[in-house]
């Protein structure tokens, strides 16, 4: 000890690499020291305004992450002989540290506890990402360096004179991410690759605002931008395969996924009602379904197949019908009390249901083979007819607890079938 100057030199063995940590006051200086064939790059980044510096060494093609507090708190030193990462760490003061170490490709983490604020240091080595998590003040700062096939280029840059923090991210050739931080505003720099994919997931966080970027070699860009608290949902997209893009900004919700020329679906949300979106892979199609306050509005489209739309006016649930060639599922439309649903399949079948209020109406027809009838009026009263033919087999009619059998249901079966292709154009027309 020199004065006020603290020297810590660290003894260099074989081709162990050494780094020497000076500490003047409150300002630290991490120098390296390369013994051997083992090449060390040392990188400092100095944030004055925050009184900190932060050091990365890489040695070789493994990432070590060094970082640096000043003041009386804490320092972690990593140290890498030959292919072993050993991160170190000194304690000045009180201060609880948590050590980790890695031996050939298991990821290292590294807590450190700085008085009431953590501080999390991942190293992993091989080609593995090493994402490096540094809290400064009230200021969270994440770094993120990927070693590998994957060039990642991040800088921390400090205008002292506009008082700004500027943090750029640039991922091979994809369009740099820059976050501005004013004062003590977070900034949170991510970046995740996933190789089963093979994309790269870019995110930047300022304050209040989310901007990712998802990037799969020269196929697509995918930017959502949040503003608000709300969570940020990015495609991400593989050949001709989508997944879903949604981006919301304060309230208002847009949606839409576009595969080649197949097909484009939005979907737009006002208010804080979900929105579901379809997703098309070649010729099979899921549901899309768009909600506007308490309105409903439910389309499938397969080419010249089919469309089946369905529109609800209240907070009544929705089913939609699906369509797979000449497979049908079920349409159903709920207005108020009043539900109808339909599906037409060529001349396959038909299937008919017609719900007013209290009572229900339910009619299948299925060319000239069959026709099942069902009227349920509150829940004591129900009718059934099954119809072979011109030959009618059973139709039973309770109403209260007086029931009633009649041998022959044609003409009813036709009235209410009326009833219900009646209905069905009305509600229909009516939306």
């Amino acid at each position: 000890m020199v004065g006020s100057v603290a020297v810590v030199v660290a003894v260099v063995l074989g081709s162990v690499a050494v780094v020497v940590a000076v500490v003047d006051d409150s300002v630290a200086v991490v120098v390296a020291v390369v013994v051997g064939s083992v090449a060390v790059v040392v990188a400092v980044v100095e944030i004055p305004s925050l009184g900190v510096i932060v050091v990365a060494i890489v040695v070789c093609s493994v990432a070590v992450v060094v970082a640096v507090v000043v003041g009386s708190v804490a320092v972690v030193v990593a140290v890498v002989v030959g292919s072993v990462a050993v991160v170190m760490a000194v304690v000045l003061g009180s201060v609880p540290v948590v050590m980790a170490v890695v031996v050939g490709s298991v990821a290292v983490v590294v807590a450190v506890v700085l008085g009431s604020v953590a501080v999390v240091v991942a190293v992993v080595v091989g080609s593995v990402a090493v994402v490096m998590a540094v809290v400064l003040g009230s200021v969270p700062v994440v770094m993120a360096v990927v070693v590998g096939s994957v060039a990642v280029v991040m800088a921390v840059v400090e205008i002292p004179s506009l008082g700004v923090i500027v943090v750029a991210v640039v991922v091979g050739s994809v369009p740099v991410v820059v976050a501005v931080v004013e004062d003590s505003v977070a900034v949170v720099v991510a970046v995740v690759e996933i190789p089963s994919l093979g994309v790269i997931v870019v995110a930047v966080v300022v304050g209040s605002v989310a901007v990712v970027a998802v990037v799969v070699g020269s196929v697509a860009v995918v930017v959502a931008v949040v503003v608000g608290s709300v969570a940020v949902v990015v495609a991400v997209v593989v050949g001709t395969v989508a997944v879903v893009v949604a981006v919301v900004v304060g309230t208002v919700a847009v949606v839409a996924v576009v595969v080649g020329s197949v097909a484009v679906v939005m979907a737009v949300v006002v208010g804080t009602v979900a929105v579901v979106v379809a997703v098309v892979v070649g010729s099979v199609a899921e549901v899309v379904a768009v909600v506007v306050g308490s309105v409903a509005v439910v389309a499938v489209v397969l080419g010249s197949v089919a469309v089946v739309m369905a529109v609800v006016v209240g907070t009544v649930a929705v089913v939609v019908a699906v369509v797979v060639g000449t497979v049908a599922v079920v349409v159903a439309v709920v207005v108020g009390t009043v539900a109808v649903v339909a599906v037409v399949v060529g001349s396959v079948a038909v299937v008919v249901a017609v719900v007013v209020g209290s009572v229900a109406v339910v009619a299948v027809v299925v060319g000239s083979v069959a026709v099942v009838v069902t009227v349920v009026v509150g829940t004591v009263a129900v009718v059934v007819a099954v119809v072979l033919g011109t030959v009618a087999v059973v139709v039973a009619v309770v109403v209260g607890t007086v029931a009633v059998v009649v041998g022959s249901a044609e003409v009813v079966v036709v009235a209410l079938v009326v009833v219900v292709v009646g209905v069905v154009v009305l509600d229909f027309g009516f939306v």
